[in-house]
């Protein structure tokens, strides 16, 4: 099973062993004593404050050419290092280029050595793989960490580098979409990962944190993650992993920021044999993951936009739509029957598809209101459904509507917060429902909860799909209330 390592730092030596203290209480199985980041670090010190725990203890001193903080002569390395192997630690972490001599020395008996090469610069996988082959014929363990600019170079490196009959590799990336390296360790055989305390204490970029890489430490482990670009604003990691918390369930939830739409078909079908289950998909993507799938469900083909996939036992990938699904859940959550009801939908983006379908199979009578009246019309024409549609200047002429929806990004924090929605529509409605959910009282929700109209906020739209998605990639019913205590949570944040 691959070994979880917290590295471990700090002030002084006393001040790391506070930090591996609480990392193998936590479930660690080694800690990491990154003596070149720890002041006054000689072997001395580290041996008395360690002395019960080094057989679950790296020794680490990185050099500055390595990403770490050393700055110690050749000699200086030398005899340091050599002072370390003498005391006796679950391993030490040689340095390819920088310790071959130590290396040389150690191999009738290098079974405590880890011999390591971080990358730096864009090495071809070729390159990788032989230098991944060559840490491992030296050491007892062999790792290679490989710095990358996005998600997409690191599952190109987990995917292509060869790793065949090498039974004590390690191998990680560093930077952007890193953290599907780390969470895929088991799956792809990693004898070691190397996870933080907290955001604050990671000493590489794409480290998870100790509780998640826990929780996905076996092979079987779900790993899902979101496609979109860009993603610094999402909620869906936290709801997620909440959930996998909750219920007890090995599996993670992370981000997969893709700038350019031409890669995401690849790196979908690449992530999925790597081991990751499913996917959720945002703007400006679901019409690309549209064409990605093997198969589609019949909303989400009915929408044309997927924003769910998963990838069955036989490999197959499978499309849904679960907005559709959301949209319904969160009216009928605040009950709220739209049958037979005039209802008023206000965009003609992908968002509107979702509400279009939705309040189409729960019987409702609905228009579509745009800025543009054409796009309008070519959304209907393209989903070959039969609706009205208007621009948003000929509101004026219609009647009032039951339920009023918001399927633009106005009221989004950072857009335009100007009405959309006539305020003498909101008067007369019985009931609005924001498709935005940051913030959680958008302009819309506030002035129809100030009429006293029943006011459905976004996020309960979030939280259903992302129920409904859970369901799908995990066959588990989904904890919605876990899912909506830490989506509230994050909001505040």
């Amino acid at each position: 099973m691959t070994k979880i390592c917290v590295p471990v730092s700090g002030g002084d030596a006393k001040a790391a062993r506070k930090m591996a203290d609480k990392a193998i209480s936590s479930g660690a199985d080694l800690v990491e004593i990154r003596a070149d980041l720890i002041k006054n670090s000689d072997i001395g010190k580290i041996r008395h404050e360690f002395s019960d725990i080094l057989r679950k203890s790296i020794i680490t001193l990185r050099s500055k050419s390595e990403g770490g903080a050393s700055d110690l002569s050749v000699k200086e390395r030398l005899d340091w290092i050599r002072e370390a192997i003498g005391i006796e630690p679950a391993f030490v972490d040689l340095e390819l280029d920088n310790d071959r001599r130590l290396i040389d020395e150690s191999q009738s008996d290098k079974s405590r050595i880890i011999v390591s090469k971080h990358i730096f610069s864009n090495e071809p996988v070729e390159g990788v793989s032989k230098i991944l082959r060559d840490c491992c014929s030296l050491g007892g363990i062999g790792k290679v960490a490989v710095k990358v600019e996005d998600v997409i170079r690191c599952t190109d490196i987990l995917a292509k580098v060869d790793r065949d009959q090498l039974s004590n590799h390690a191998i990680m990336t560093m930077g952007p979409g890193s953290e599907i390296s780390r969470a895929l360790a088991a799956s792809i055989g990693s004898q070691i990962v190397y996870c933080a305390l907290s955001d604050n204490e990671k000493v590489a970029s794409g480290q998870l944190l100790l509780g998640d890489q826990l929780r996905v430490n076996s092979a079987d482990s779900i790993i899902v993650g979101l496609i979109g670009h860009p993603l610094g604003h999402t909620l869906s990691p936290a709801m997620h992993n909440a959930a996998f918390e909750s219920i007890g369930l090995p599996g993670a939830y992370l981000t997969f920021d893709i700038p350019d739409s031409s890669q995401v078909k690849d790196f979908i079908r690449t992530a999925s044999k790597l081991g990751v289950r499913g996917f959720n998909v945002t703007i400006p993507y679901k019409e690309v993951a549209f064409s990605s799938v093997d198969s589609i469900d019949n909303d989400a083909r009915r929408a044309g936009a997927v924003n769910t996939i998963v990838a069955d036992e036989k490999g197959e990938l499978r499309g849904f739509n679960t907005d559709i699904h959301g949209f319904s859940e969160a009216l009928r959550a605040n009950g709220y029957n739209p049958r037979n009801k005039r209802a008023l939908i206000v965009g003609a983006g992908g968002a509107s598809r979702a509400a279009i379908i939705a309040l189409w199979k729960m019987g409702a009578k609905i228009v579509i209101a745009n800025r543009t009246p054409e796009r309008a019309e070519e959304l209907v024409r393209s989903m070959r459904v039969f609706i009205k549609t208007l621009s948003l200047d000929a509101l004026e002429k219609e009647k009032p509507f039951n339920l009023l929806v918001n399927a633009t990004p106005v009221g989004m924090s950072g857009f335009d917060n100007a009405s959309i929605i006539p305020d003498d529509f909101i008067m007369k409605a019985d009931a609005v429902m924001d498709m935005v959910y940051n913030p959680l009282e958008t302009p819309l929700v506030a002035s129809a909860r100030k009429h006293n109209v029943k006011a459905i906020p976004g996020l309960d739209m979030l939280l259903y799909q992302g129920a409904k998605a859970f369901e799908i990639w995990t066959g588990k019913e989904a904890p919605v209330e876990s899912m909506r205590k830490r989506l509230l949570e994050a909001m505040k944040k």
